[in-house]
C-alpha cells in the first residue's frame, strides 16, 4: 500500500473523529481516468471499518459504469459529464435513475 492509499485512510479517520457525517470520494481526471481514480478511492474507503459515515461518491460515473459502485451504497451520485454530454440528457437520467432504481428494489440496496 503507497502513501496516496494511506493518506486517505487516515484522512477519513481523522475526518470521522471530527463528526463528519459525509465523506466524498471524487475520481479526478477525464472520462475513463476518472472513474478508475474514483473506484480505487472507494474501495479503499469501503476497507475502512472502524469508521461510520455515508458515502458520497462523483467524477466519471456515468450509465455503463454506475453498477459497479451501487454495491457500495452511496448516499449521494453526483453525475455530470456522464450525463450533460449525452445527446438526450432526459433519457440518460432516466436510464440512469432506473438503473439506481432496479439496485435498491433487488434488496441488495
Amino acid at each position: 500500500m503507497g502513501y496516496p492509499e494511506l493518506g486517505l485512510k487516515k484522512r477519513v479517520r481523522e475526518l470521522s473523529k471530527l463528526g463528519a457525517d459525509y465523506i466524498i470520494a471524487h475520481g479526478s481526471g477525464e472520462s475513463k481516468d476518472a472513474f478508475d481514480d474514483l473506484f480505487k478511492k472507494i474501495k479503499l474507503i469501503d476497507q475502512i471499518d472502524d469508521v461510520k459515515f455515508k458515502l458520497i461518491v462523483a467524477g466519471g460515473i456515468n450509465e455503463m459504469n454506475i453498477d459497479s459502485i451501487l454495491r457500495y451504497h452511496p448516499k449521494i451520485i453526483i453525475i455530470g459529464r456522464g450525463i450533460s454530454m449525452q445527446e438526450d440528457i432526459t433519457s440518460a437520467v432516466m436510464r440512469v435513475k432506473e438503473k439506481i432504481l432496479n439496485y435498491q428494489n433487488s434488496g441488495r440496496g
